[in-house]
This record gives C-alpha cells, structure tokens and sequence, in this order.
C-alpha cells in the first residue's frame, strides 16, 4: 500500500536515490504527524503554520472538563475509536473547558449567550459536547448533541456519534448553524 502512495518501489534503497528518499520521508511524516485524537491548544488552532491545517478534513473538537480526559474515561474511549474509524475523514480534538472556559463558551449559535442569561444550567454549557468545524470558518459549527437536546436524558455512544458523523459527510449544510466566532 505504501509503496503505491509514496511510489517506492520493491527492494529500493535510499542510496540509489536520496531525493526520493527525503521525499518519501517528508510525504510519510506530513501524512502521518496527526494522533487520532489530539489535545488542542489555542496556539495550535490558531497558528498559520499548524501542520494541522493542511489537512482540509472537518475538525471534531470535543469540548471536555478534565475528567473525561483522564486515562480510564469511557468517554475518552469513544472519542479514541471514533477518531480510528473516522481518521481520513475528520480530525479529532479534545479542548479543555477548564483550561480555555472563554474560548470553549464561544463555541455556541449566534446570540447564545444573550438568551441565556442568568441560566448557570445552559444546555451548550453541559460537557462533553461536540462541535464540527472547519479551520478556516471561524463562525459555523454543527452540534452532538444538538442545542435543543434535553442533556439530562443524553448518553454519548460509539454507534449514536458515528451515525451522526455518516449524516453531517452526507449534508453538512443541514448541520452546520452560525456560532460566535471562535
């Protein structure tokens, strides 16, 4: 497989030819410099030079409190499969709410935050949630759960996300909703 994508061929030897070889590495690395689930940072997300961002695939940033980051976390076994089997058709992120609370609470629809007023128990406020964007659309997202989702009665599943993820590559537009920008 790899010798078809990085055109190597049988029993070649970067000694015959150190320009394909660099080549070969380069492209290699470049592809593969991305775990299935990376932690962001706003420095990542917001770097011109992020390697991140020549990837072009939507980014599924989950917004996380600590605890579903630690090493036994169910939901952190979720997101790990589902980065695996989405791998070449999204990026997976954890960003922490706790870490970044004012970057994380601008992940919400247009005007959230005027409506809500007062409600310490808002609905986008509930993590874990999820948001789908892309790196260079700063102000559309789509939501999992949904923002009018009854959080109380909301249990993340493996089957439940990817289903979601299969709808959102079918008809993104039907998903995406303007947000605060990010």
């Amino acid at each position: 497989m790899y010798s078809i994508r990085y055109n190597l061929r049988q029993n070649q030897k970067c000694e015959e030819d150190h320009g394909m070889c660099s080549e070969f590495i380069t492209s290699y690395v470049r592809d593969h410099i991305r775990l299935p689930v990376t932690h962001l940072t706003s420095v990542l997300f917001h770097t011109n030079n992020n390697p991140y961002k020549d990837n072009d695939l939507p980014v599924i940033i989950a917004l996380v409190e600590p605890k579903h980051l630690e090493f036994n976390s169910t939901f952190l076994k979720i997101l790990e499969d589902i980065g695996y089997e989405f791998y070449n058709r999204f990026m997976v992120v954890t960003l922490n709410v706790d870490m970044y609370p004012a970057w994380a609470g601008q992940f919400v629809p247009v005007g959230y935050t005027n409506t809500i007023q007062g409600n310490e128990e808002s609905l986008l406020y509930v993590y874990p949630r999820l948001c789908i964007v892309n790196w260079n659309d700063h102000s559309h997202a789509a939501f999992y759960p949904s923002p009018h989702t009854d959080r109380t009665q909301f249990i993340f599943s493996k089957d439940a996300i990817s289903k979601f993820l299969l709808d959102f590559l079918q008809q993104p537009n039907d998903y995406l909703i303007k947000t605060e920008h990010f």
